[in-house]
């Protein structure tokens, strides 16, 4: 697998501009052609990363691309984010021909979503909101911002009146966050640097200590949606573990 070769060795202060992108479409045809789109487009690197399937993941870990354009069927779409988030969360998600409700998109962005391309973006537009998405900035319409400044404010709400129980340590409080948002152990270790293992005795503990009996009641015992994730404070003893 090799990207397509840009027509000039680049130099100076234009390495900086340079930007390698990942291409994840479901349709073989379709990423042919936005493959080539991309070629050569102000200082894109594209990479053909499949069609979403296990080969993409193991594409993309020889590639590490600093964004990737995913266009695969609705209901592989969140579950494919989240997989690449958890294993490369650095990586700008930017999601192509996806239902643009609040409902779809807020569950998107939950799973790892960095950000998506309109269905009337044209290819300028498809190339700013690339480069946007790698500086870390973020545009969606109105609509979509105010709909996830809604979801924070509530999420703000329901921690206050149900913070997290003392009992748990700072490593549980994490992966009890991740846990909330349906990560498996084997993602969560990916995410943290742990051994499945290590994660996998956390999440007992974590279930022991809020006498939840399943993964699935541990969002309801902490009482905090999916979308509120609370950076755990790092203790020296955590680093053993």
């Amino acid at each position: 697998m090799q990207p397509r070769k840009p027509s000039a060795k680049p130099r100076g202060n234009e390495l900086d501009r340079l930007a390698s992108v990942g291409v994840v479409v479901y349709s073989r045809q379709y990423r042919n052609a936005l493959l080539g789109s991309l070629e050569g487009k102000d200082g894109i690197i594209p990479f053909d990363l499949g069609d979403g399937s296990d080969e993409s993941l193991r594409r993309l870990v020889h590639v590490r691309p600093q964004a990737v354009l995913v266009d695969v069927p609705k209901g592989r779409m969140a579950t494919l984010l989240r997989v690449i988030h958890a294993q490369h969360p650095t990586v700008a998600l930017l999601a192509m021909n996806c239902d643009e409700s609040e409902t779809e998109l807020l569950a998107l962005f939950e799973a790892g979503l960095t950000g998506f391309v309109p269905h009337d973006a044209g290819p300028e537009d498809l190339i700013c909101t690339i480069r946007d998405a790698i500086a870390g900035e973020f545009h969606c319409p109105p609509r979509i911002a105010a709909a996830l400044v809604r979801r924070v404010n509530a999420a703000g709400d329901v921690f206050e009146r149900n913070p997290v129980p003392t009992a748990l340590t700072a490593r549980e409080t994490q992966i009890a966050r991740l846990v909330e948002r349906s990560l498996t152990n084997k993602e969560i270790a990916s995410r943290l640097g742990l051994e499945v293992s290590t994660v996998r005795n956390h999440v007992y503990s974590i279930c022991r200590k809020l006498d939840a009996h399943r993964r699935g009641e541990i969002a309801a015992r902490l009482g905090t949606p999916p979308l509120l994730i609370i950076p755990a404070r790092r203790r020296r003893r955590d680093r053993n573990h």
